[in-house]
């Protein structure tokens, strides 16, 4: 896996989750998609940690 490539995927997908967080279910199902890279799984996996923790937060 491409280290190198998760992390500005991840920060883009963080991003669009606080843009708008019915993007959250589309980024879902896009990781589950097989033809999905594993490095675009991994960094939704990782936005998607960061962005539960702010959630939880702001309750």
């Amino acid at each position: 896996m491409n280290e190198a490539a998760v992390k500005p995927l991840r920060e883009a997908t963080l991003r669009d989750f606080r843009k708008n967080a019915r993007n959250v279910d589309r980024h879902r199902e896009q990781m589950n998609d097989p033809a999905s890279t594993p490095e675009y799984r991994q960094a939704v996996k990782e936005a998607l940690e960061e962005w539960e923790k702010e959630q939880a937060l702001k309750s």
